[in-house]
């Protein structure tokens, strides 16, 4: 099953929040959507889970607009900063609700909450910043939905609770479920993912497999001359100056000379460099 962005345009008055973007979400895979804060990740959730409207473009599941599909409502998702809850409602009723709208299982919120040492008689108002991503974090394992889409889902939450959460979508990631995690802290989901996305001012920049996307990037260093040299047939992602020292940082194929020094990176590195 796929989810279809096409054309994707939002704007809030003077800000263009989303410009022409195009992307594809499938099943079968856990896809990283990076962009620094503002960036256009939470306006795109917002629009494929139908909850803004857009200005230009559309989005589908298996080419049926989501929008005109009711149906296809339940097939997504979406959790993020939001409470859409009624504050003084106890987590356990909210959960309760949850399953009945949605066919999640009760008992599978119950095991994860006393995994996340979540007290289900606490009101959703009387919880911590990190008790309520968790709560969200909750709603979205547990439901049977297709696309997962998860708006900064660690928010808040200590170490041991992000790798309890990194360990259950894993756990979940199954070949007819999509996973989405939106959120401008790379390292740390860097490993769960194998599909990104990068908007940077509300366009999509990069798309693709992870694996594709960091396959030739390097960082050169050097002089000037030399470094130009080495980096003829590759693309220039950012060039900086530091003194007499020039660092480049590129996509494909180079060509070292002496004195250049050759670095790879990691997807942080490259984010920041993409983004800079």
């Amino acid at each position: 099953m796929r989810i279809d962005v096409e054309g994707a345009t939002k704007r809030y008055r003077e800000t263009l929040a989303l410009d022409n973007v195009s992307l594809s979400f499938s099943t079968g895979h856990i896809y990283g959507l990076f962009g620094r804060n503002g960036a256009g990740k939470s306006t795109l959730l917002k629009s494929i889970s139908n909850r803004i409207g857009l200005d230009r473009g559309k989005i589908a599941i298996e080419n049926r607009l989501v929008k005109d599909s009711p149906d296809d409502f339940g097939k997504i998702c979406h959790v993020g900063e939001e409470n859409l809850f009624p504050s003084s409602s106890r987590v356990r009723e909210i959960f309760r609700l949850f399953s009945a709208e949605t066919g999640a299982d009760e008992k599978d919120m119950a095991t994860l909450a006393d995994a996340f040492a979540l007290d289900t008689k606490s009101k959703w108002e009387k919880l911590s910043t990190g008790y309520r991503t968790i709560f969200k974090d909750i709603l979205a394992l547990s439901s049977p939905a297709a696309f997962i889409l998860l708006d900064e889902p660690i928010l808040g939450l200590d170490a041991n609770h992000r790798e309890l959460l990194y360990e259950e979508i894993l756990k979940r990631a199954t070949e007819d479920k999509c996973f989405v995690i939106s959120t401008h802290i790379i390292e740390e989901v860097s490993h769960l993912v194998d599909e990104i996305a990068i908007i940077h001012h509300g366009r999509i920049i990069v798309k693709g497999p992870l694996e594709e996307e960091l396959k030739d990037v390097r960082l050169v260093s050097g002089s000037e001359d030399a470094v130009r040299k080495a980096i003829e047939s590759a693309k220039v992602v950012s060039a900086r100056k530091f003194g007499k020292i020039f660092k480049y940082t590129v996509k494909g194929p180079i060509d070292p000379v002496d004195g250049t020094t050759v670095e790879t990176l990691d997807l942080q590195k490259y984010f920041v460099e993409l983004t800079r």
